[in-house]
């Protein structure tokens, strides 16, 4: 895992929450040999526990091994001091889901006040380029043993030219580890 120092992460502004702590866009530096800087995503661990650190290592791990063109990129974890924080790139048009409401057929946007149609709606062509790109990651996924168990358009990041990523692993396993779960026979 790549170890990235906190004097190279300046926190831009916040851009969402979840249950593993916030989300920052953040700038950069010095993770690039051909950038200066760049704009990452950086996701802020808020339980401070053992248990909640463990679990950030296994994920950090796991996003180490996992490289794909459809797969949200993971740069590596800022781990001296708190809160502990994963550097993964920008998405610049957020989840899938908030880019899907707001391409849809009732997506309205203010202008000055004044209700305006959205973006424009998304044609079965670029529904099905959306689609495939996903279905490319899990395969991914699947051909190295791992299970996503929360894939969701929240899950999925839409960046430029209508790139889809899978993002959001906190859930995954490696379907091969010693996390199985057994059946039992049900007694009466």
């Amino acid at each position: 895992v790549q170890h990235i120092k906190r004097r190279d992460i300046v926190l831009k502004r916040e851009l969402g929450e979840g249950a593993f702590g916030k989300v920052f866009l953040a700038e950069c530096y010095n993770l690039s040999p051909t950038n200066d800087k760049m704009l990452v995503a950086v996701k802020a661990l808020k339980d401070p526990t053992l248990a909640a650190r463990k679990d950030f290592q296994r994920e950090a791990e796991l996003l180490t091994n996992l490289q794909h063109e459809h797969i949200v990129k993971f740069y590596g974890v800022c781990g001296d001091g708190d809160p502990l924080i994963m550097v993964f790139e920008y998405m610049k048009h957020g989840d899938l889901n908030k880019f899907l409401r707001a391409h849809g057929p009732d997506a309205m946007i203010l202008v000055d006040g004044q209700p305006r149609q959205a973006k424009g709606e998304l044609g079965l062509s670029q529904m099905l380029h959306i689609a495939s790109q996903i279905a490319s990651g899990m395969v991914y996924l699947a051909s190295q043993h791992f299970v996503h168990r929360d894939l969701a358009t929240r899950n999925c990041l839409v960046g430029a030219n209508l790139l889809v990523k899978i993002g959001d692993f906190g859930m995954s396993r490696d379907v091969y580890s010693t996390d199985y779960y057994r059946v039992r026979q049900l007694q009466w």
